[in-house]
C-alpha cells in the first residue's frame, strides 16, 4: 500500500548500534568519517611495519654496519694524520721549552686509537714531558711545580697563539727558579700571547714587570677582624717605585730607582721590535 510503512525492528536495532559505534570512533579516533578512515590507514601500515620488522631490524642493522665502517676509516685517517702533526707539534714545543730556560725537559705527545667512535675521531691524546733527565714521562696535569707548569703553557700558547681561541690566560708562579736572560725570555713570550689575548701575570721579576702594557700592586692586607686582598692600578710614577724595589729589595734609593726607569725604557723598545 501507498502509506504502508516498512518496519523491522532488528534491523533499527543494528543500525543504532552502528551508530553508537560510529560516535565512540569519533570520539576516539577522529571528528569525522574520512579522520577516521585515515586514522584505520595509518594503524594498518604500522601493522604492517610490525609485521615485517625483522626485515627492517635486518635493514638497519645493515645501514649502521655500513656507516661505522665508514666511520672507522675516517677516524683511521684521522689518527694517521694526528701522529704525523703530533710529531711537527713536538718539536715546536721543544724549541720554546728550550727557549725558556726547560732545554733538559722531554716532550712527547701520545696518540692512542682505542675502539669507542668520538665526533673527532677514536684517539686519546695526551701531552706528556719530563722535565729533568732520567725522570718518567708524565700527563701534564701531574706537573706539580707551578713555575714549570706556567713555562710549559706558555711555550703551548706560544705554539698555538694564532689557533687558541681562549680569550685571556693567566700566569701564576711563573717566575719560580729563573732570573736574568730567561726571565727576558718569558717576558717577550708572554708579551707576544698578548697580540691575540688578554695575558695576566702574578710575578715578582722586574724584567717580566716591566713588559706589561697595565701593572697592578697586589697586597694582603690585615684588620683585627679579618684578612683581605687590595688590588691598585699603579701609576707611571708608582710603577717605577715598584720595579726598584724589586730591584733593590725593600730599600728604594736614587740608584734603584734609575735603574727601573732604565729597564722600563729598554722595556718599551724591545715590544716595538716584537711582531705577531
Amino acid at each position: 500500500m501507498k502509506d504502508s510503512i516498512y518496519y523491522d525492528e532488528g534491523e533499527l536495532e543494528y543500525i543504532n548500534s552502528r551508530i553508537y559505534q560510529l560516535s565512540l570512533c569519533k570520539k576516539k579516533y577522529g571528528a569525522t568519517i574520512e579522520d577516521i578512515l585515515s586514522y584505520k590507514d595509518k594503524i594498518e601500515k604500522k601493522y604492517e611495519e610490525l609485521i615485517n620488522s625483522t626485515v627492517i631490524v635486518e635493514k638497519l642493522q645493515k645501514e649502521r654496519q655500513e656507516i661505522v665502517l665508514k666511520m672507522r676509516t675516517m677516524a683511521t685517517n684521522i689518527h694517521n694524520i694526528r701522529c704525523a702533526i703530533s710529531e711537527e707539534l713536538e718539536s715546536l714545543v721543544k724549541k720554546e721549552l728550550d727557549y725558556v730556560g726547560l732545554d733538559k725537559s722531554t716532550f712527547k705527545i701520545n696518540v692512542t686509537e682505542t675502539d669507542h667512535l668520538m665526533h673527532n675521531g677514536s684517539d686519546k691524546v695526551y701531552f706528556t714531558i719530563s722535565t729533568n733527565p732520567g725522570q718518567p714521562l708524565e700527563p701534564l696535569e701531574e706537573i706539580v711545580s707551578g713555575g714549570e707548569l706556567s713555562r710549559i703553557m706558555l711555550a703551548l700558547k706560544t705554539v698555538f697563539v694564532d689557533k687558541d681561541e681562549i680569550p685571556s690566560v693567566i700566569f701564576d708562579e711563573i717566575d719560580t727558579g729563573i732570573s736574568g736572560r730567561i726571565a727576558q725570555r718569558v717576558a717577550e713570550k708572554m708579551f707576544l700571547i698578548s697580540k691575540k689575548h688578554q695575558v695576566f701575570c702574578v710575578t715578582h721579576l722586574p724584567q717580566i714587570a716591566t713588559m706589561a702594557d697595565s701593572n697592578y700592586l697586589i697586597e694582603k692586607l690585615w684588620t683585627e677582624s679579618t684578612t683581605y686582598t687590595k688590588v691598585k692600578k699603579l701609576k707611571m710614577e708608582e710603577v717605577e717605585y715598584e720595579i726598584a724595589r724589586m730591584i733593590g729589595g725593600s730599600e728604594v734609593t736614587k740608584l734603584t730607582i734609575e735603574n727601573a726607569k732604565e729597564m722600563i725604557n729598554l722595556a718599551a723598545e724591545v715590544k716595538g721590535k716584537i711582531k705577531e
